[in-house]
Order: C-alpha cells, then sequence, then structure tokens
C-alpha cells in the first residue's frame, strides 16, 4: 500500500503544478495591460487595458486605433491619485468597453484630468467616461466625436468638484443619465452650437443632472425623446437641477425637448433665457424654478413662455426696438435711488 502511494505521488504534484501553470497563463491572457508613464501614441488595435501607472503625471495617452478591453472594467484607465493627465481621441479613434462592463475611460481621483475626443467612445453598459472623486476635470467633445453609453454615459460616481465639459458633437444614453453631475459642485457644462445632448427609450432618465453651484449653458440641443415624442414626466426629463443654486442658461439658436425640472427638496434654481429680442419660446418646467429673460421678453412665470411681437411678420420689427429701448431706459430709470431732471435718448 505504500509503495503505491509513493508511486502516485510524483504523478499528482506533477498534475497540480501543470494546473497551476495554465492557470497563470489563462489569467495573464484575460488581464492584458499595458501601463505607461510617459507619453504614449497608439496606432495599433489592441486588447489590453491602457494603464496610466502610478508616477504618471502630466502623462499624455493619445490614440489613433481601436482600444477595446472586453475583458474588466476600463480600456483606458488613469491610476488614482494622478495629477494632469490627458487622453486624446482622434478621429477615427474608437475607445469602447463591451460586454457588461462600465467605465470605458475611468479617471477615478485624479486632479486636472483631461479628455479630448474627436473620435467614438461607447460603453454597451454603463459610463463611458467616470470622473469619480475629481479635481477640474475637464472633458471636450469636439464636433463628430460621440461619447455614448447604455446609461450614465459621463458620470461623476462620487463627489466630485468643478468638472467642466464642453461639447460640440454627440453624447446620448438610453437609461438613467446622459450627463450625470448630480453630486458634483460647481460643475459646468456647456453645450454648444451644434452640439446634441440625447436621452432615449422608455426607461427613466434624464438626459442632465447637475448638482450644487452647477451652471449648465446650452447653444445646441437637449432632448429627452420617449417612445419619440417629448417626455414631460418627472421622471424622465431634459434636464433636471440636482442640487441648490444651479443655473441653466438657454442661449441663441439652442432648444430643449422635454421638461425642465427642479428637486422639489432643493432650493435657488434658476432658469435664464436669451434667446433674443422679439423671440417666442415656450419651455415646460416642473418645480420651483427662478426664471428670467435676458433679451427683455415678457415671460410669463409658472412656466417658461413668451410670446414675441418683433419677429412676427404682422408687426414693424423696429417698432418692437424702439419699444424695448424705451422700456429698458424706463427700466433704468426706476432703479436710480433719488432720480434727477436728466436727458437720455432712445430710439423712437
Amino acid at each position: 500500500m505504500n509503495f503505491q502511494k509513493n508511486k502516485f505521488m510524483p504523478l499528482a504534484k506533477e498534475k497540480f503544478w501543470i494546473f497551476l501553470t495554465i492557470l497563470f497563463y489563462l489569467q495573464t491572457l484575460k488581464a492584458g495591460e499595458d501601463t505607461h508613464t510617459s507619453d504614449v501614441t497608439i496606432n495599433s488595435d489592441t486588447t489590453n487595458q491602457q494603464t496610466i501607472g502610478d508616477g504618471g503625471d502630466n502623462v499624455t495617452l493619445t490614440n489613433n486605433a481601436t482600444i477595446n478591453n472586453g475583458d474588466d472594467n476600463g480600456s483606458v484607465q488613469s491610476a488614482d491619485n494622478l495629477s494632469g493627465v490627458t487622453v486624446i481621441n482622434n478621429i477615427g479613434g474608437i475607445i469602447k468597453q463591451e460586454g457588461a462592463f462600465d467605465g470605458t475611460v475611468i479617471a477615478e481621483r485624479n486632479t486636472n484630468f483631461t479628455l479630448i475626443n474627436s473620435g467614438t467612445i461607447e460603453s454597451n453598459d454603463g459610463q463611458a467616461v467616470n470622473i469619480k472623486l475629481t479635481t477640474d476635470a475637464v472633458i471636450t467633445n469636439n464636433a463628430g466625436g460621440s461619447i455614448t453609453a447604455k446609461r450614465n454615459t459621463i458620470r461623476c460616481t462620487a463627489s466630485c468638484t468643478s468638472p467642466t465639459i464642453h461639447n460640440f458633437g454627440k453624447i446620448s444614453a438610453r437609461q438613467e443619465g446622459a450627463i450625470r453631475l448630480n453630486v458634483a459642485t460647481g460643475a459646468v457644462v456647456n453645450n454648444n452650437f451644434g452640439g446634441v445632448v440625447d436621452g432615449e427609450g422608455t426607461d427613466n432618465l434624464h438626459t442632465i443632472q447637475i448638482g450644487n453651484n452647477g451652471t449648465l449653458t446650452n447653444k445646441g440641443a437637449i432632448r429627452r425623446i420617449s417612445n419619440g415624442s417629448p417626455s414631460l414626466t418627472s421622471t424622465s426629463v431634459a434636464i433636471i437641477f440636482q442640487g441648490n443654486d444651479g443655473t441653466v442658461l438657454l442661449k441663441d439658436e439652442g432648444i430643449v425637448v422635454g421638461s425642465i425640472r427642479s428637486n422639489e427638496l432643493k432650493t435657488g434654481s434658476k432658469l435664464q433665457i436669451d434667446h433674443g429680442y422679439g423671440r417666442s419660446y415656450m419651455y415646460h418646467t416642473i418645480g420651483t424654478i427662478e426664471l428670467s429673460d435676458l433679451s427683455g421678453n415678457r415671460i410669463v412665470k409658472g412656466s417658461a413662455t413668451s410670446v414675441g411681437m418683433g419677429a412676427q411678420e404682422t408687426v414693424d420689427e423696429l417698432l418692437g426696438q424702439r419699444a424695448y429701448n424705451l422700456r429698458t431706459t424706463l427700466k433704468r430709470y426706476a432703479n436710480v435711488s433719488n432720480p434727477k431732471p436728466m436727458m437720455e435718448p432712445f430710439a423712437h
């Protein structure tokens, strides 16, 4: 019996070590990763995660190919607590995350992180861009650029400070949010001319969420569409104030499709409209929002509605401008604490 036991012991050990070797090899294949601590340009397609490693402050990663890590979260990742990291995805470049994994581009706990996208960044599930616990992160999506995810396309998953988003391209989501900065403080979102921020589908989704002291300026298009129509329900809106003292400025030719809502537990929400004198518009609002028209049009409180006279063919445009000049002059005079006789010309 002892002879047989001793006879098979070497064979069992050999099989055990073969098993460990194969397991280690498979794990190595699965966890493919390229770590960089100096500037790097990706010119060939890769399935390895591209990581800016410890000590990689001020490193720039430029992508001209396809980066697709389908094994775990993050196709491009900046290590925690780095500063000054820049990721540039050029025209034709693709950074994507397949399967059920989140965070195509991850920059948690970074300071002064910069993302410049002129290509495609996409996640099959959540968070095409994750800026959790960052300070002064800047994301620029250029004209022709696309950032898309199933849910929470650009998200600060925990408190982040002063993030800035400049959009000239398209940012879209089908669930929860396209730009979700509800727990950010001092966020600045600029949706510029030609920029589109889309929320589509029947699931609950707020296209853009801003937190405490956040500012959103729209010159492009912000849309919340459900079953082909604007969503006017409180659970799925185009813009929502999720913090105190937020400001939304709607300018020039920009449009908003869907409701604008202030969370009932928040205060100081301001909606400012600057489409130009004589312009007509109507926005559906939900909750307590302070309304103002910066172009001098009369605005209906309780909703954001103005019917312009000067833009109608039946009214002389010059007459509308004269009325505006007169009203502006009288308003300035009424605000003087101790008015004295004075002469101030106005168009007539």
